[in-house]
């Protein structure tokens, strides 16, 4: 169904009448490629684990092996440490982008995430395992990071390509990253002739996938600090900070001789910059938007942690009994799917039905696909049966997965064209703290249904339900999302509106903020008292000769620079 959508079987969006057809601009294969490998290295370190979580916390000293439900309330808890501590680190990562530039903050994370990787390869307890995991978490903020370079190194002809490569990316270190924890931990078990049980690898059961992990994130490393190119020039240097300290610090900054870089959004740690990520929020559409992401990372990645919780489990408590190379197996199967969803199919999806529907579309599907997952123990009695089913199901979820995830991304990108970092990095910080809470809550839920001796639905399948519910509700918020999210907010600035009835603002105060918050600029304070004058006598509304508007539209060289020439633009200013 999904190769077979077109646009003219939905019709035109409302902004496709005015936005005029351009090529696609081919994407810069080397900011590109330098992307994918850091990314590659971020999804190897995270879902390298999946498959083992359960197995590993039963080796820690504090944790009782036999007790099913204390090991799945322990696995949990290993789970979301890493995501509370994005948390916290996020949106400072993100804006601090805004600030330092891009590259050095995607460098720092790399840098992190190799030494994290080590440590916790190295961790004999449960407690040096959650403090690796944790500083995985506070020092690495590529996510929202990436997300923003990708989008300024993209136009609108192919920034859905672009974001398309994440979920390849993703579908890529899904592969490689089950592949190493399945098959390389425990190396003294499987292989003991080449790893003896008293080797430094028998010793340490999760060193040898860590160090892969580790050395995936290294190259990525390299090939940035080589080739990676920046595309955001730092407005805060050492240099500056060094000298912020004199109390001469304005004074100071005027003479500075040297040609001054492209102006950035305030520091994360100002009250200027957390004033201006609300006046961000207030734009129409963005709220919704990230509600949506954020309960979206709560149920998928929900989801993806109860998959291994319930499926190592023995049937006898509603489980499948499965070994970790069975769920390393189910990850390479979904990774598969999710390379070619995204490789071959996600950009027609894009181009046919807009960003908005195809999110629409995916978050038809997951109430489905969660809620049917608990019954394939239904199947366990004929195993061919069962893998048949359970291969059709997780072909089906990395399509909803791709649309889902790269949907809502682009939404986020589309919504503002000013402080992306800080909104990346805020939409980055909800989603990493419904993704901690999201391995607890389904452990704690998986392990109350295990043990309260209670029927259906209150038994095994009862966190399945309650998250196929949550996916529900991404249905409801889809209804918000404004049509104009389909377009990125500096595309749109450019396209004349139709309706030319001007909203006169209540004061000069009120005007320069609104004109604030559409623009990308700084309004200069009390220039748009000719605006509002002119409002006022003319009853605000536009004339339709180009001619008398020019010069009615003389007043905004006292907003906007004398470089907005183009006549459209200052009709879409003189609106807001």
């Amino acid at each position: 169904i999904f190769f077979r959508f077109s646009a003219s079987s939905f019709g035109k969006f409302p902004e496709d009448e005015t936005m005029p057809p351009a090529k696609e601009t081919p994407l810069p294969r080397m900011e590109t490629s330098i992307i994918a490998c850091i990314q590659l290295g971020e999804a190897v370190a995270i879902t390298m684990l999946f498959p083992v979580v359960p197995f590993l916390v039963r080796e820690f000293p504090e944790v009782d092996a036999a007790d099913h439900s204390q090991v799945t309330f322990y696995a949990s808890i290993l789970a979301s440490v890493f995501q509370f501590a994005q948390f916290i680190s996020s949106f400072w990562w993100g804006s601090l982008s805004d600030t330092l530039g891009r590259k050095p903050i995607l460098l720092i994370g790399l840098a992190s995430s190799c030494a994290t990787n080590i440590l916790f390869g190295f961790a004999q307890s449960l407690k040096a395992a959650m403090v690796a995991r944790a500083l995985g978490g506070l020092m690495n903020g590529n996510v929202a990071v990436a997300k923003t370079y990708m989008r300024e190194i993209t136009d609108a002809t192919n920034q859905g390509k672009g974001f398309a490569m994440f979920g390849t990316v993703w579908g890529l270190g899904s592969i490689i990253g089950p592949i190493l924890g399945g098959y390389l931990s425990f190396p003294s078990t499987r292989m003991p002739g080449l790893f003896p049980q008293d080797s430094l690898f028998g010793i340490h059961p999760f060193l040898l996938p860590s160090l892969c992990s580790a050395l995936v994130s290294f190259s990525a490393f390299v090939l940035g600090f080589c080739f990676l190119r920046e595309t955001r020039p730092p407005s805060l240097t050492v240099f500056h900070l060094m000298r912020k300290k004199s109390r001469n610090w304005d004074r100071m900054e005027e003479s500075v001789e040297s040609p001054k870089p492209a102006p950035a959004p305030s520091g994360c740690f100002s009250s200027k910059g957390r004033a201006a990520l609300l006046e961000v929020l207030r734009t129409p559409g963005v709220t919704p938007v990230i509600l949506a992401n954020t309960n979206l990372g709560f149920f998928v990645t929900a989801a993806q942690e109860l998959l291994p919780l319930w499926a190592t489990t023995p049937p006898s408590e509603g489980g499948l009994a499965f070994q970790p190379s069975d769920i390393s197996n189910v990850n390479v199967w979904m990774g598969v799917c999710l390379i070619f969803w995204n490789t071959f199919v996600l950009t027609r999806i894009n181009r046919a039905v807009g960003s908005i529907r195809m999110f629409k579309y995916a978050a038809c599907c997951w109430p489905f696909i969660i809620g049917f997952t608990p019954f394939t123990h239904l199947l366990l009695g004929d195993k061919a049966l069962l893998w048949t089913v359970m291969l059709v199901a997780f072909t089906i979820r990395p399509l909803a997965g791709c649309c889902s995830f790269t949907g809502i991304g682009l939404l986020i990108n589309n919504s503002v064209s000013n402080n992306v970092g800080a909104l990346n990095g805020f939409a980055q910080s909800l989603v990493s703290l419904t993704r901690g809470c999201a391995p607890f809550f389904c452990g704690l839920m998986l392990s109350w249904g295990q043990s309260n001796h209670l029927g259906f639905p209150f038994d095994y399948h009862f966190p399945w339900l309650v998250l196929s519910l949550c996916s529900s509700f991404n249905l409801l918020l889809a209804c918000f999302f404004p049509e104009r999210l389909n377009h990125r907010a500096e595309d749109l600035a450019k396209v004349p509106s139709e309706n030319h009835e001007l909203e006169v603002c209540d004061s000069q105060e009120v005007c320069e903020r609104e004109l604030s918050t559409h623009l990308s600029f700084d309004v200069n304070p009390g220039a748009t008292q000719g605006l509002v004058e002119y409002a006022e006598q003319d009853d605000g509304v536009l004339l339709e000769n180009h001619e008398s508007q020019a010069s009615l539209l003389h007043p905004l060289k006292a907003v906007v620079s004398d470089s907005v020439d183009d006549l459209r633009v200052q009709q879409r200013v003189f609106k807001a």
